[in-house]
C-alpha cells in the first residue's frame, strides 16, 4: 500500500519498447469516491498521448498531456483505492486527442476503442488510503 503522501509527484514510467513507436498512458481510481460506491469512476489520474518511445525508455517527460497528473487523494473513510496505470503502443502513428476536461466518469474502454489502441502492453497498479 502506498501513501498518498508519497505519491504528490507522478510516477516514473519506464520501459524497453520499439524505438520507432510511439506510446499513450492511462493512470485511473476506478474506487471514486469509494469502491462500495464508485459513482464518478473511473477518476482520471492521467493521461499521455504520443509519447516518444526515447520518453518511454528514459521515463515520461515529453508527450502530449492531455490530463496533467493529479496525484491520489482518497477521501476518508473510502477505504483502499486502486490506481491502475496503462500503456498502449500505436505504432508510430500519432493520435489526435483534445484536452480532457473533467478527471470524473473517464471511461478507459471506450477510449481505448474510439482511438484503436487495442491491449495495453504493460500496466501496473497500486494501492492507496486516506490516512487522516
Amino acid at each position: 500500500m502506498m501513501s498518498p503522501r508519497n505519491l504528490r509527484f507522478a510516477p516514473r514510467v519506464t520501459l524497453d519498447v520499439d524505438p520507432e513507436s510511439t506510446f499513450s498512458m492511462i493512470m485511473i481510481d476506478p474506487d471514486n469516491l469509494s469502491r462500495k460506491n464508485p459513482s464518478v469512476a473511473e477518476w482520471l489520474h492521467w493521461l499521455v498521448v504520443n509519447i516518444p518511445a526515447s520518453n518511454i525508455q528514459e521515463g515520461i517527460n515529453g508527450g502530449q498531456h492531455q490530463m496533467a497528473y493529479g496525484s491520489p487523494a482518497p477521501q476518508p473513510r473510502t477505504d483502499l483505492h486502486r490506481y491502475i496505470i496503462l500503456l498502449y503502443e500505436h505504432q508510430g502513428r500519432r493520435l489526435q486527442v483534445p484536452k480532457i476536461n473533467s478527471r470524473a466518469k473517464f471511461n478507459t474502454k471506450q477510449f481505448v476503442e474510439k482511438y484503436k489502441l487495442g491491449d495495453p502492453i504493460a500496466g501496473n497498479f497500486f494501492l492507496a488510503q486516506n490516512e487522516g
